[in-house]
């Protein structure tokens, strides 16, 4: 629900500002330019490990990345970047009893690459007192790989490789996931000058995907002694059907997790950007 109101909020915005800025831009001068820089911050994800808290304070990963942007205006950006970011989740630290009993963890890297429009609500451009500082939105597409690692008796497995519910073997139809997704970036921000060739920004990056199995978890339990049998006792152990006494705890058939929504990741954090190169100016400001 919550999540529903932020997208409704931004794209109202974004349409209030569009109108705006159409009407604005015959009048406004500009210089085209490009910038680079590098991005800092946390990576958030939330999905059937973490289906309460869209972004968990509690328990960011790392995040770093690079861009590189070109300024068609004071009003409109588009960029290119590649990002990096840690997530994971652990039931068992969840006070929630189901999940507890579930107690399912997955890590991943995430590698990203994306393309971006930004929208400046206000003129901005670097080196000018004029223009130093806006609030934005920005939105885009992006491809990206994960592969998530989950952790039992103190060792790590690659739970892709595992195929932890049964997907894609002998009497399961269905293919196992793919660990390169495509995701839609979206978000909000604000930028600042910090000088006549350096800005700064702050932003929140949502990524939506098109995947349930960012966490290797998704629909249902499968049978224990099926994937011992078809895969291994790793797989089977890692399914989460079996307790330290190897007795069912994931009823076959059992929703194991929520297939009817998608997972997602997201960046937050604040990126230093260098004025590299200028085109040529329409007549100049008085600052």
């Amino acid at each position: 629900m919550l999540f529903h109101k932020i997208k409704v909020f931004i794209a109202t915005m974004f349409l209030l500002f569009t109108m705006q800025n159409i009407c604005a831009h015959q009048k406004e001068k500009f210089s085209k330019y490009h910038d680079v820089g590098f991005f800092m911050g946390g990576a958030f994800y939330s999905g059937d490990l973490n289906p309460y808290k869209f972004i968990d304070v509690d328990s960011p990963g790392p995040a770093a990345g690079f861009l590189y942007r070109f300024n068609f205006d004071r009003r409109n950006s588009l960029r290119i970047g590649a990002n990096y970011g840690f997530i994971y989740a652990d039931d068992a630290t969840n006070e929630d009893p189901f999940f507890n009993k579930r107690n399912l963890n997955f890590q991943s890297h995430i590698y990203e690459v994306n393309t971006i429009y930004e929208f400046n609500f206000f003129p901005y451009e670097m080196g000018y007192k004029s223009a130093a500082i806006t609030p934005y939105i920005f939105g885009g597409i992006g491809g990206f790989f994960f592969n998530p690692v989950g952790r039992f008796k103190n060792e790590n497995y690659k739970l892709h490789d595992l195929i932890t519910e049964a997907r894609g073997i002998k009497s399961n139809d269905t293919r196992q996931y793919k660990r390169v997704q495509v995701c839609i970036p979206f978000g909000i921000g604000v930028k600042m000058n910090l000088g006549k060739k350096m800005g700064v920004q702050l932003d929140w990056g949502v990524r939506k995907t098109f995947t349930d199995y960012l966490d290797d978890v998704s629909t249902v339990y499968p049978s224990y002694k099926f994937l011992k049998n078809e895969v291994g006792v790793e797989s089977a152990n890692l399914s989460g059907g079996v307790d330290e006494s190897k007795k069912v705890l994931g009823n076959v058939g059992r929703m194991r997790g929520n297939s009817q929504n998608k997972d997602y990741y997201s960046f937050i954090g604040l990126s230093f950007t260098f004025k590299i190169s200028f085109a040529s100016k329409c007549p100049t400001y008085n600052d």
